[in-house]
């Protein structure tokens, strides 16, 4: 997490690009993951989000996205760069044509940690550093319409807030956020201070991440 919340000068400097563009829209940073397996359909349950399907069905969702939230500007960034490879052609020229959405996809420039310092919105399946952008106080949504992380015996997925199972639940929580209203019942607060920051003879991220491996 020091990583998200220490950002380098050099960091800056590549990163311009953004830091410009948050003058006139929000960043919403968008983690998808890297297709594992052809033979999962997107939605059935105990799918972990890897298969092909779930991938597309993440990246379909998040260009719906793009084009009703027209104030923000969503930045895609998939766990590995061959990823994009594996989209389909009208997925990634819809993306082209839709203007307030992008694939970023040179992990080269820029690392996920630095997209992620100056992310106002993160949404993304269940990885590292998601949980490591919560330990640094970002906002964040877990896109789980798989319900596999539902399904998990750990505190962090039985967030109300912070967990939505389905498109109409994800759209309405953004709208939440753009409306100042992510955290009205200090549900998400009182856990990050739990877990992530008020550890002593610990670090907190270390702590939730053992609690998600003993859950798997």
């Amino acid at each position: 997490s020091e990583y998200i919340k220490n950002i380098s000068k050099f960091s800056i400097r590549k990163l311009y690009k953004y830091l410009k563009m948050k003058k006139s829209k929000k960043i919403v940073l968008c983690f998808g993951l890297n297709p594992a397996s052809t033979y999962v359909n997107a939605c059935e349950e105990g799918n972990n989000g890897t298969s092909l399907t779930s991938v597309i069905y993440f990246l379909k969702s998040m260009i719906d996205l793009a084009k009703h939230f027209r104030q923000l500007y969503f930045v895609i960034r998939f766990k590995t760069m061959s990823a994009v490879d594996e989209m389909p052609n009208e997925l990634i020229s819809e993306v082209k044509k839709t203007g307030n959405i992008e694939i970023q996809n040179d992990f080269n420039k820029v690392n996920s940690y630095e997209l992620a310092s100056i992310s106002d919105l993160i949404i993304g399946k269940q990885t590292s550093i998601m949980e490591e952008a919560l330990s640094a106080g970002k906002k964040a949504i877990y896109y789980d319409n798989e319900n596999y992380m539902s399904s998990l015996d750990c505190p962090i997925y039985k967030l109300n807030n912070l967990v939505t199972k389905d498109f109409n639940g994800l759209k309405n929580r953004v709208k939440e956020i753009v409306d100042e209203k992510y955290d009205t019942s200090k549900e998400i607060e009182n856990f990050t201070n739990k877990y992530y920051r008020n550890q002593s003879g610990g670090n907190g991220f270390d702590l939730i991440k053992d609690i998600i491996v003993q859950s798997l």
